[in-house]
């Protein structure tokens, strides 16, 4: 390898100028699944592909945090996040109405099936 070649690999690796995609997950408590999908759609930080490694550069994870950040002050970040406030109230509601939730097993419930019943029946 030549000299450039060589400080480039030294900074790509170095933890305070660049971020793996597993330490930018870890950073920011976001599955690799998430950190691709915001990829894909646009959504998340400028990825700088190395031949076979790939890295967050720190202007493009602050470049990221901005947008993200002017995103949720926005009104359709605000929107969006009533949205999913929503969406996590609607599922708890049918996770607890369920009559497998740990709260009503043992429980007779309006809407259940008879093979329901019977697994409901069989663990006792």
């Amino acid at each position: 390898m030549d000299e450039v070649t060589t400080s480039v690999y030294a900074r790509l690796n170095d933890d305070a100028q660049a971020k793996t995609i597993k330490q930018f997950c870890q950073a920011y408590q976001i599955s690799s699944v998430t950190f691709h999908q915001m990829v894909r759609d646009g959504r998340g930080p400028e990825v700088l592909h190395f031949g076979k490694i790939v890295r967050i550069m720190p202007e493009a994870e602050r470049e990221w945090l901005a947008r993200r950040r002017a995103f949720e002050n926005s009104k359709a970040g605000q929107l969006e996040n009533a949205r999913w406030r929503e969406i996590a109230k609607r599922a708890a509601q049918k996770s607890v109405e369920s009559p497998l939730h740990p709260m009503n097993r043992g429980k007779a419930h309006p809407n259940e099936t008879q093979s329901t019943k019977r697994r409901r029946q069989q663990r006792g």
